[in-house]
């Protein structure tokens, strides 16, 4: 399952990492409203080791992405994961 991530990632040129990989799989696979304090603490879970700061990176760097790309119309309405 870590490949269909790492392509989405790959294909919007954002480096690709274990724990990048599981917070894109956990929003992917979670279709609450998430906050990072959420997504923290369920991929907690499966990686003990993982930070706040690195759920809290991760969460803003893919929402400016996905904000940047909506503006400027390169996404269409499925692509938000």
């Amino acid at each position: 399952m870590g490949d269909k991530y790492s392509e989405i990632l790959k294909n919007r040129n954002v480096k690709s990492s274990y724990q990048r990989i599981k917070i894109l799989e956990y929003l992917d696979t979670n279709p609450c409203h998430p906050y990072a304090d959420k997504i923290y603490y369920e991929i907690q879970k499966t990686i003990p080791t993982i930070s706040k700061s690195t759920v809290y990176s991760t969460f803003k760097a893919y929402m400016i992405l996905i904000l940047i790309l909506a503006e400027l119309n390169m996404m269409s309405s499925e692509d938000f994961i």
